[in-house]
Formats: C-alpha cells, structure tokens, sequence
C-alpha cells in the first residue's frame, strides 16, 4: 500500500500522514522541508530540483518516508509549519492546468475523481476546454471539495508570510537564481553550478517528458510545460467569470497593474 492508489482511503492516509510530518515531523528528529502550492503550480517539478539539490528522498506517489525527505502538499497556512517554500503561478494558467488535470485526466489523476467532476458539471466532451472552462472555473472557485479550498483562499493564507516564496514563470526562465534562492533559504550552501546546471537539465520538461517544451499532450501530467497558455483557452466569459472572483489577486500577486487584460489591451 506504500505505491499510490486510485481509492479514497490511500489518499486520505497519505495527505494526512503528510501533513503530520510537515508540522511535526521535527519530533522525530527528522526534517522535511514542505514545497507547497495550489495545484498544477509548478509545486511537483519544484520538489524534485530542490531535493536533489539538497540531497534528499522526494517520496512522490506513495506513502512518506520516517525519515529526512522533501514533502510537497496543498495546505493552507498554519503556524505548525517549518521550512515551507511556496510556488506562485498566475492564477488563469492554474485553472486551465486544473481542468485539464481534473477533467480531461492524466497518467496521475484519479480516474474516479475526474469521472465525478465531468459527470456532475454535466460536460459532453471534456476536451471542449473553450466552451466548458468559465463553467469550471465557477465551480472551482465555489464547490470543489478538493482541495477544499479556492486559489484566492490559497493566496490570501499565504502571501505575506515568512516563508520562501517563487513563482512558477521565474522557475522557467531563471531556473537556477530561483533554486540558488531556495537552497540558500534552506541553509544548504555547498551545491556547485555544476551541480545545479545538471539538476535543472535532469528534471527539464523536455527531459522528463520527451517532448519539446510546449508541444502539448492533453492527456499527460506534464501537459506543455509553459506559461501564458490561458491565452488559448480563456473566452470572455471565462476572463469575467475569473475576474469576478480572482482579479484583484492576480493584481495582488503582480501578474497583471490592472484590469485591462480583461479586453485584451
């Protein structure tokens, strides 16, 4: 039962021990530093730069380990925490990386979640992202039940706190400052840029998925491996659906100085 599962119960042992060890682990004489975000953030590839650069296990898709290692989570703030980075990612690109993960699926999402969700937003063809997304993005901004939280919440939790904070966008175009940031946040200052070089061409969209960064596969966890994309799949309904709720944010984040993305300007 250590390898993940598509059942509710392995993903509710697994979230919880999680979060356990994120906020206590340190009673175990153990460290584990905690790369958190709201989904399809970047969090994930993150994870797996910084534990390899801090020369730490990233158990991924299964049970933690009792032991040193890198967590990776969706949570909300909470004092118990120690050593959290968080990863940004400009909200819009958030949501179409969410509804392909959660609607259309992948090799990674529950198949039994993303049945749900299309089954209950009553979508014909999942694939139709243009005509379904403003629907979506309603949904997960008032109903979802996981996480049961929205962007804007995740935003409010944490934005001003005294933790490590990067964006996705900077973690593709400045790759190595950004992970240098990290590793110096986290009092880990003997990694050589040889080193760092290697781990950022190891974990690289192209590398891990074979593919050349933005040459998309809908239906793979690693989709496209760019930002911007919301471009192609927000209609106008979508941008006043996501400004309702969330424009301010992406103001408060400094994605955008203003609202006039909202007419394309």
């Amino acid at each position: 039962m250590i390898q993940q599962i598509d059942h509710r119960l392995w993903f509710s042992l697994n979230g919880a021990l999680r979060l356990c060890l994120a906020k206590h682990g340190d009673l175990l004489g153990n460290r584990y530093p905690l790369v958190n975000e709201y989904p399809k953030s970047g969090g994930s590839w993150f994870a797996q730069m910084l534990a390899d650069s801090m020369g730490l296990p990233f158990p991924r898709n299964r049970l933690p380990m009792f032991a040193d290692s890198v967590l990776h989570g969706h949570y909300l703030y909470s004092q118990s925490f120690k050593d959290v980075c968080v990863v940004w990612r400009d909200g819009r690109d958030v949501m179409v990386s969410w509804y392909f993960h959660k609607v259309v699926g992948n090799e990674l999402s529950s198949a039994k979640a993303t049945n749900a969700v299309v089954k209950y937003l009553g979508f014909k063809d999942p694939n139709d992202i243009q005509h379904n997304l403003s629907k979506f993005i309603e949904y997960s901004f008032q109903e979802q039940i996981q996480p049961r939280f929205s962007w804007t919440e995740f935003v409010d939790a944490w934005l001003d706190k005294p933790v490590f904070h990067t964006k996705y966008e900077q973690l593709l175009s400045e790759p190595e400052q950004e992970l240098k940031r990290a590793l110096a946040w986290f009092g880990c200052n003997n990694v050589s840029d040889l080193e760092i070089d290697n781990i950022i061409s190891n974990y690289s969209f192209s590398n891990q998925s074979g593919r050349v960064q933005g040459d998309e596969e809908s239906s793979s966890y690693l989709r496209k491996g760019v930002s911007g994309d919301w471009v192609n799949h927000f209609t106008l309904q979508s941008k006043e659906i996501f400004n309702e709720y969330a424009g301010a944010h992406l103001i408060r984040l400094g994605y955008e100085s203003d609202y006039s993305w909202l007419s394309g300007q």
